[in-house]
């Protein structure tokens, strides 16, 4: 975020239109006027800045938006050089830079005889307007010339400064330092500072030390203005929980070449407003690092780009458009070879040129069209196909789709059992210590979401994600994952009683999924899972092939999570579905021949699971058995510990004629026999 006055960017460029209009203007150009209020006689706009711009978080950049965007011309800022003469100061004062890619550009200078006061009015005007407190006219200039150039600048109180010696360093192991706000934090080698001879004194584009604060007694100041890497603030800015005005800038990239300029622009302010009757003295300005980074050249064609626009611009408004916003320009017959300015990083290609000529000229003045209708039709992705069939199969069974965070803590993933952290995929720079992992699993997240509608009454669920989940192996692969989870009771309409829904629900509705991208064989399997209750966990395969788990979550787990018991889980590998899943369909004419059903009970062995009874009867050598439906399943009384009683409804057709009694009671006779031979059963 930005924050700017109208009148402020008025003295860069002269502006006709309302604040409103300039708020919907700047808006249509992509820096979005998030609000506009009014502040005594001025107007405040509050601008969103995305991150490839940092040259909008300035005054000067967003004025230089408006010349492009008005054609109004732009007043550079250029110090008004009232500064006196420099002078070779008989004050030590050496800089030292032992971190070069920390730190590519130091620029500094010694200032003495400063009167520390109050800032004029219209300086602490300026700075109430945006949201910041003045302080005094040395600290209140630095930051007036962060807000104007959007180069961050530093001011020390020489005096304190041990060896009068400025180095650029990373922190030792061990070192602390006590910020301006007072707080204390411990450095490690990671954080790069600014330190005097023996100490720190600042954390290095981020905030100053309380040991060489600018205060009412200073007399001699350092001024400070530099150019420091993003990524290694940035990492600082994270570990330390520090975010300032400076970070904000140094972690989006300033300009190279506004180091020297902010730092001349300071001394001429401060010469102004901050001189003693003795008289501001000046040192020689010492510039240390790389002064100036390589130019690019982009060539840009011209026929390009009004056929990627697919709108007639002439070559003359485009080299309009390019020089407003300050690129350098050379015309080559059909082409232009375009040199963009320093402070424009983000332009890189061809097609960036297009953008920003497409974004000057006004998208509103090209022409709203259909799209051309697909002379051939793509194809959808297996894997998008098999999620819109679950998708619309989930939301049919009054299923609700939810959203959680990849990113879990190590205490979530405690509580689901789960203790192998050689699986786990470790951030090496969290935001949070509820942020450390990607996430092994889906059931943590889903189990949060649970409690969390339970706490507000929500006793009835029934609730699936699409998610990916993340594996510590070779590559770090990440795996798309179905999770499914419901608890308490399905209604069955207002006539009926409310039934709790349990572990063959969520089997029936994995069963159907399937059935609905074309697989039709798939075993449940015993085994054990570290979250799923044993008895009531099962591995869902297909083809031998393990795809997934559904069962009953843990009285462990619920007790983790302050949950009722009765919550069922089920999570698939969508990757492996994709091997398995077939949309081919194929039409089998009903019969015109009336079928016989017959049962068959018996007993057998408890730890025969039902599975080998269903492929037996699947694959038993007929084609007259068309369906077998398991109707009872009976323990206690009369049966045997150890054994269940079952019976089996089996339905008989043929296609070309209808069956007789004889025939029929042949194949029970055979199968009562081969049940016989292959699992010892009872027949009652």
């Amino acid at each position: 975020m930005m924050k700017v006055t109208y009148n402020w960017l008025r003295e860069f460029v002269e502006i006709e239109i309302s604040p409103q209009e300039l708020a919907e203007k700047l808006t249509l150009v992509g820096l979005e006027v998030t609000s506009l209020e009014r502040f005594e006689d001025d107007w405040v706009l509050e601008v969103e800045v995305t991150t490839n711009r940092p040259d909008w978080l300035s005054v000067v950049g967003i004025a230089r938006e408006i010349s492009a965007i008005t054609g109004k011309r732009f007043k550079f800022l250029s110090p008004e050089r009232r500064i006196p003469k420099p002078r070779n100061s008989l004050l030590p004062f050496k800089i030292k830079i032992d971190d070069k890619k920390g730190c590519l550009r130091y620029v500094g200078r010694i200032i003495e005889n400063v009167e520390v006061k109050p800032s004029p009015p219209w300086l602490q005007k300026k700075l109430l307007a945006v949201g910041l407190r003045p302080i005094n006219n040395i600290v209140d200039i630095t930051n007036y010339c962060l807000l104007e150039s959007g180069q961050p600048l530093h001011a020390f109180d020489y005096e304190k400064i041990e060896g009068g010696i400025i180095i650029v360093r990373k922190a030792r192991r061990g070192e602390s330092i006590v910020t301006i706000d007072d707080k204390k934090h411990e450095l490690d080698e990671t954080v790069l500072v600014i330190a005097d001879e023996k100490k720190p004194i600042a954390i290095a584009g981020i905030m100053g030390g309380r040991n060489t604060e600018v205060t009412e007694s200073t007399k001699t100041v350092l001024l400070e203005s530099a150019y420091f890497h993003p990524i290694i603030i940035r990492h600082a800015s994270q570990k330390l929980g520090l975010v300032t005005e400076s970070s904000y800038r140094f972690e989006r990239e300033v300009d190279l070449d506004t180091v020297l300029n902010a730092s001349l622009r300071a001394t001429d302010l401060i010469e102004e407003f901050a001189s003693s009757p003795k008289k501001v003295m000046v040192s020689k300005l010492k510039d240390r690092g790389l002064k100036k980074r390589g130019e690019k050249e982009i060539l840009l064609s011209l026929k390009r780009v009004n056929k990627f626009l697919g709108r007639e611009i002439s070559s003359q408004e485009i080299e309009k458009i390019l020089k407003r916003l300050g690129f350098f320009i050379k015309k080559k017959k059909e082409f232009l070879k375009v040199k963009p300015p320093r402070f424009r990083q983000d332009i890189e290609i061809e097609e960036d040129l297009i953008e920003e000529i497409a974004r000057i000229y006004g998208y509103d003045k090209f022409p709203l069209t259909l799209p051309a209708p697909m002379k051939e039709v793509i194809s959808e992705a297996p894997l998008d196909k098999i999620r819109g069939i679950i998708y619309e199969t989930l939301l049919s069974l009054g299923f609700n789709e939810v959203i959680t965070y990849s990113l879990v803590g190590e205490d979530i993933l405690r509580k689901v059992n789960l203790s192998d952290k050689k699986e786990w995929v470790r951030l090496n720079n969290p935001l949070s210590k509820g942020q450390e992992f990607l996430r092994p699993t889906l059931v943590a997240s889903i189990l949060e979401v649970v409690c969390q509608n339970l706490k507000h009454q929500v006793e009835n669920i029934k609730i699936f994600e699409w998610g990916k989940i993340y594996l510590n192996r070779e590559g770090f692969p990440e795996v798309p994952h179905l999770g499914i989870c419901h608890t308490g009771s399905s209604f069955l309409g207002w006539l009926k009683k409310e039934e709790k829904m349990g572990f063959y629900d969520l089997k029936g509705i994995i069963e159907l999924i399937l059935s609905q991208i074309g697989i039709k064989k798939v075993n449940f399997l015993r085994k054990d899972c570290p979250y799923l209750e044993r008895g009531y966990s099962a591995e869902i395969e297909v083809e031998k092939e393990a795809i997934g788990f559904l069962g009953k979550i843990k009285g462990e787990v619920q007790k983790n999570f302050d949950l009722p018991p009765e919550i069922y889980w089920a999570e698939i590998n969508l990757n492996k579905l994709v091997l398995f899943s077939s949309f081919e369909k194929k039409f089998a004419g009903l019969s015109k021949f009336p079928f016989v059903l017959r049962d068959i009970s018996f007993v057998v062995e408890e730890k025969i699971p039902y599975e080998e009874l269903e492929k037996f009867f699947k694959d038993f050598p007929t084609d007259l058995l068309k369906e077998i439906t398991l109707i009872d399943v009976y323990q206690g009384e009369n049966i045997p510990s150890g054994k269940k009683s079952l019976t089996f409804s089996l339905k008989f057709q043929s296609d070309q004629r209808t069956l007789c009694a004889e025939e029929i009671e042949a194949l029970m006779d055979r199968i009562r026999q081969l049940l016989k031979e292959k699992f010892k059963v009872e027949l009652r």
